[in-house]
């Protein structure tokens, strides 16, 4: 090799050598890990790494979706078989948002947190393999998960001027959710049949003869499902007995009106005219002795 083509490869080298450098991932880094206290056995999942720049709270619970602009920067990083004491790192390789890598944050003051969203294995009937976060009651949030591993908030100081490996312990567990307290809730406020019979006794007076509910029993919301169990305590009431009706559609979808004759596509545009003669045998049947039961007849 000559002289000169010596000197042109180094100077390639040295060009190479300096790209690289430049490629190597920048800015701060983060070894996350958790104890054998909080599990003996490696851990699948999702480790989400929050940088937020708001004290309030912790960086977990200030995530919110209809307010994107007020949520800390989220970084991903899925782990597969983490062991006790072992460290994913997270550095600017790692995806995030709104800022896409850690290397892009700007100097300042951070509260961080990372939250491990737990995956179970679930072998499926065709044969698949899929990790996924198993339902825990507390409707598929991770911030909230039962089981999911988090760190303490911490506030650091970051600057890119000078990058530093950043240690996350996730040493504290989410509890249990408090036995689906949720539920009763709802069913003491929204849950119509359980209200009619619990207040039957106030109701019972005002709605008797009133109660008229019809449903295709191919209802396209599966409400059928619940307008059986409906139809069930209704018949159950006693002094005085409902007095009304249930009325299902053979095979009709959602919005069935209580017409027999016309395809629901029809008569779903038609509820008065089809209601109005029951309404008016009701004002007939109940009318107090001597009303005018005529005059308003059309």
């Amino acid at each position: 090799m000559t002289r000169s083509s010596l000197s042109a490869a180094l100077v390639l080298f040295l060009g190479l050598g300096a790209i690289a450098a430049n490629a190597q991932p920048q800015g701060p880094a983060f070894a996350v890990s958790f104890p054998a206290a909080r599990s003996a056995s490696p851990l699948d999942g999702r480790i989400i790494l929050l940088l937020a720049t708001d004290s309030s709270s912790e960086p977990r619970a200030q995530v919110d979706a209809d307010d994107a602009l007020k949520t800390p920067f989220i970084f991903g990083l899925t782990v597969d078989g983490l062991k006790p004491g072992q460290s994913a790192i997270l550095d600017s390789s790692a995806f995030g948002w709104p800022a896409a890598s850690l290397a892009s944050l700007k100097a300042g003051d951070y509260i961080v947190q990372a939250v491990l969203n737990r995956y179970e294995t679930f072998r499926r009937a065709d044969g698949s393999v899929v990790k996924l976060p198993p339902y825990k009651g507390e409707g598929q949030d991770w911030a909230k998960k039962p089981g999911n591993l988090y760190s303490k908030p911490v506030k650091i100081h970051l600057d890119p001027a000078h990058p530093q490996r950043i240690a996350i312990v996730l040493d504290q567990e989410i509890a249990p959710v408090a036995a689906k307290t949720v539920a009763d809730y709802w069913r003491e406020h929204y849950d119509l049949a359980h209200i009619i019979q619990r207040d039957w006794a106030t109701l019972g007076p005002k709605l008797a003869g009133k109660i008229h509910i019809y449903v295709g029993s191919a209802d396209t919301y599966y409400l059928n499902n619940a307008v059986y169990y409906a139809q069930a305590t209704l018949e159950s009431l006693k002094n005085p007995a409902y007095g009304g009706e249930v009325d299902y559609g053979d095979r009709a979808e959602h919005c069935w009106n209580g017409d027999h004759k016309l395809p629901n596509a029809y008569s779903r545009l038609h509820y008065d005219t089809f209601y109005l003669p029951k309404i008016l045998a009701r004002i007939q049947a109940t009318a107090p002795k001597g009303a005018d039961l005529t005059s308003w007849r059309y």
